[in-house]
């Protein structure tokens, strides 16, 4: 007990020991001033075992790259303070059960294993103020040897340049690493998981590389992780979730900006994150690329402009994607939905891409509401594979200038909802959508300006109300229709077209619709049942409903521009409307 060695600088050359000093079961002991440059080359210079309380202080047991400087194995109240330890296989290393064991101001650089923790139950423990530059490994626990790690305090070190990892934190719950730690110009950041329980927080801490490697690695398998404030910049990942379960983890005010993808996880199941107010810009593959996450928030104004890609979600349910900024400059994939479904996307702004918000496989029962992807080249598309697409909703979205405003090719759509969209001044069509089944695009939507207003290209009871297919200088189609069946068209305003409606082999009814000044009001062919009632249909250049099939349209009860009715088409320079081959008696 309390004993004290003081070696008074003297050196002990021991140079084929495999433990220069060994102590076992003191409780007190205090070592100083030893000095073992070289020694045990591949054993250990320090070994404490068992035991309480012991201080090794202003010990030098560097070595030449082997063997370990300073060992303490189920020992409790270890201090160490100012020893050096470079170049070893482990630096200092603290193995087997323990608690409240320290190294401070420790030089432990040019290491393989700077400071190491292994095995056992160890709590309290802390490493502060210590060099651990140029190791390979900065500070590790778990890793290798397994054991649960708690409470630990790590601050104020030196983990520049290391040629791995800066830190490894396996096993690691209740702990904090925190601003004062030094990591930059590391191959990889820090890596945590293997079991982490809740409570371990990573903050404000500067973990950049040069356009590789990892800046935070989380293992499988760990709970209650909070990132805050971490610089991740330039690496090939900013932060990497490996495969296997995760949840309730935290992202918050974090700077992935110029890596290849700012936030990337593997597969897994990956639940219940929060991921909000990080800069996630400029990244050269994608911003944030997220596989089978579920109930997780992605908002809070994240930066994701100047991307290649903005952000992609694979398998997910029930997330919650608001606010988020992933604008490109003409190319590369806002934000894309693969498979997702329950999801609500939420005033997300993504303009001029190639696709501004894209949801595709079997993404169902999503809702996209207040989004702008203007002045894309698709704002919003759908693209069905391996089964049909359902209940998703699109709403008061802005998809004005686009080529196309709200696309949707291939595959099986059913029960579809679209309101107050503004499709308006597209180049194409302002909706391009195939095989959609009873779906409404729904009143307050503009399709004004645009080149053409709606295609519907095969599908039923799919309804059309309340909308503005208006064009000008009687050019381009306002609604389209083809191998559409029970197909409703209800207060549509169509002016300005060539053709105002047009329908391919379409059965339905149109009725309260207003078109004038078209080229042709209304084009037909093929109809097997098709009726337009209620109706203004005036003005129209060339035709008010021109019917390009023997099959009979039902044009009655329509208002024509003249309280005599329509005219047929001979002879053709009367001045009311002009119809072929339709029923038209009984007029308004």
């Amino acid at each position: 007990r309390s004993s004290d060695l003081d070696g008074g600088g003297h050196v002990i050359d021991a140079p084929n020991a495999a433990v220069v000093i060994h102590t076992g079961g003191h409780t007190g002991l205090t070592i100083k001033n030893v000095i073992a440059p070289g020694s045990a080359a591949s054993g250990i210079g320090v070994y404490v075992w068992g035991g309480s309380a012991a201080t090794i202080s202003n010990v030098d047991v560097s070595g030449a790259g082997s063997g370990v400087g300073v060992q303490a194995d189920s020992a409790s109240g270890v201090v160490l303070e100012s020893v050096l330890a470079r170049q070893r296989a482990t630096g200092i290393g603290f193995g087997g059960d323990g608690q409240g064991n320290t190294a401070s101001a420790c030089d432990c650089s040019g290491s393989q294993f700077g400071i190491r923790f292994l095995g056992g139950v160890q709590q309290g423990n802390a490493a502060s103020v210590c060099n651990c530059s140029a190791c390979q490994y900065g500070i590790v626990t778990g890793w290798g040897g397994g054991g649960s790690f708690s409470s630990f305090t790590l601050s104020q070190n030196d983990l520049r340049n290391c040629s791995q990892w800066a830190m490894i934190l396996y096993g690691m719950s209740e702990t904090d690493v925190g601003a004062d730690n030094t990591c930059t110009n590391c191959a990889n950041g820090i890596a945590v998981g293997n079991g982490n329980g809740p409570g371990v927080r990573i903050h404000d801490l500067d973990l950049s590389g040069a356009g590789t490697g990892y800046g935070v690695y989380v293992s499988a398998d760990s709970c209650n992780i909070v990132i805050e404030r971490v610089q991740a910049r330039q690496r090939g990942n900013g932060i990497n979730f490996a495969q296997g379960d995760h949840q309730l983890d935290v992202i918050s005010g974090c700077d992935f900006s110029g890596c290849q993808i700012g936030l990337y996880s593997e597969q897994g199941i990956h639940r219940s994150f929060s991921v909000v107010n990080n800069d996630v810009r400029d990244c050269t593959e994608w911003g944030i690329d997220l596989v089978n996450f579920h109930d997780t928030e992605i908002g809070g104004d994240n930066l994701l402009t100047g991307c290649a890609n903005g952000l992609i979600v694979w398998g997910a349910s029930g997330m919650n994607i608001h606010d988020v900024d992933v604008s490109g400059i003409g190319t590369g994939t806002g934000l894309s939905l693969a498979g997702s479904d329950h999801t609500v996307v939420a005033g997300v702004v993504a303009r001029q891409r190639s696709q501004g918000i894209f949801l595709s496989y079997t993404a169902s029962d999503d809702v996209v509401s207040g989004c702008d992807c203007s002045s894309s080249q698709y704002g919003i598309q759908f693209q069905e594979q391996f089964g049909p697409q359902h209940d998703n909703i699109v709403s008061g979205c802005n998809c004005s200038g686009c080529a196309i405003g709200v696309v949707a090719t291939g595959g099986n759509y059913i029960s579809f909802t679209f309101a107050a969209d503004d499709c308006s001044n597209c180049s194409g069509w302002g909706m391009y959508l195939q095989v959609f089944s009873d779906t409404e695009v729904g009143s307050g939507s503009l399709f004004t300006g645009s080149a053409n207003g709606i295609w519907l290209g095969g599908g039923q009871n799919s309804t059309v109300t309340g909308v503005d297919l208006s064009g000008r200088g009687n050019a381009g189609t306002g609604l389209g229709a083809y191998l559409v069946s029970s197909l409703t068209v209800n207060g549509v305003t169509a002016k300005g077209r060539g053709k105002g409606l047009s329908f391919d082999t379409v059965s339905g009814q149109v009725t309260n619709a207003d078109i004038e000044g078209n080229a042709v009001g209304v084009w037909a062919n093929n109809c097997p049942a098709l009726t337009i009632h209620q109706c203004t249909i005036a003005g129209d250049t060339t035709y008010g409903v021109e019917n390009d099939s023997a099959l009979t349209v039902d044009a009655r009860q329509n208002w024509w521009g003249s309280a005599t009715g329509p005219t047929d088409k001979n002879p053709p320079n009367r001045s009311e409307e002009h119809t072929s081959e339709l029923q038209s008696l009984r007029h308004l």
